[in-house]
């Protein structure tokens, strides 16, 4: 039989795109896929106040601690 087509992905949105960003700018922030995902919308909620991707990048890792023990928790009480 031929194989099934799949569906494509779907596209991510500029604020789960930041957050998967965090993590590449330091590494003390990265952050799953799952992660992202539970924290998208409040990053959502910055950019639909007009704030940009780089901005909402530059505040979340701006000032970070010598070592962050939960990542995706620091970033949820910055956002």
């Amino acid at each position: 039989a031929p194989p099934t087509p799949t569906a494509p992905p779907a596209a991510l949105s500029p604020a789960y795109l930041a957050l998967a960003e965090l993590g590449r700018r330091d590494i003390r922030l990265t952050l799953s896929a799952d992660d992202c995902a539970a924290l998208e919308a409040q990053a959502a909620q910055w950019l639909a106040r007009g704030v940009n991707a780089d901005y909402l990048i530059a505040a979340l890792t701006a000032g970070l601690p010598a070592q962050v023990d939960c990542p995706p928790r620091f970033v949820r009480r910055r956002l």
